[in-house]
């Protein structure tokens, strides 16, 4: 699905992926150093990355107002780029035949 994306969507798919890589190391090198206990608290980890993004993820340890916004945008989210996935190839052929029906 993705090959078929424009050059835009690739380059994001494929920094996200790249973000991703490099938390999850930056994870395992902390969490064999002893720096942190990944199921408890990966938002204590120094890594620079991690420390920049912390503050975009909700923190399920101390519930707040801005942990139940970030959950909900997280899901938001999440239900967007499923929505995107699932519709890309839909949406154009619904629309082709709502033109045709239309003319």
């Amino acid at each position: 699905m993705i090959v078929r994306a424009p050059l835009w969507g690739r380059v994001i798919v494929a920094l996200l992926g790249a973000m991703t890589l490099a938390i999850t190391t930056g994870l395992a090198i902390a969490g064999r150093s002893e720096e942190i206990t990944i199921a408890v608290g990966p938002l204590e980890m120094r890594f620079p990355p991690f420390q920049g993004l912390a503050g975009l993820f909700p923190n399920f340890t101390l519930w707040t107002t801005e942990t139940l916004w970030l959950s909900i945008f997280w899901l938001a989210i999440a239900a967007l780029a499923t929505g995107a996935t699932v519709w890309s190839d839909e949406l154009p052929r619904r629309v082709r035949l709502w033109l045709r029906s239309e003319s």
